[in-house]
């Protein structure tokens, strides 16, 4: 507890969701469009991307579903380069 309280940063973050299905090609962004929270202004609704306005620690969590149509991947990039991914053949959900 008392680490914390001496933190003088502000809290930096946002939830968001899409309202409705989307469907991306490769290298599209997920533009969110349901934005619940934007504390610190941090993500740009207009392109789609988080820019933290302080330097930290940044942790992301996403939620992805893809139909039997073809294979899903998902990349999580900064600064233009590859963080991490997640992939998944062809399946039924």
């Amino acid at each position: 507890m008392y680490l914390f309280s001496r933190l003088s940063n502000p809290a930096i973050g946002f939830s968001a969701g899409v309202s409705k299905d989307i469907y991306l090609g490769e290298r599209e962004f997920v533009k969110y469009d349901n934005v619940l929270t934007n504390i610190g202004n941090g993500y740009d609704i207009l392109s789609g991307h988080f820019k933290a306005p302080i330097q930290g620690l940044n942790v992301f969590s996403c939620t992805v579903m893809a139909e039997d149509k073809g294979d899903l991947s998902v990349v999580l990039m900064k600064n233009g380069q590859r963080v991490s991914n997640v992939y998944s053949p062809s399946a039924n959900y």
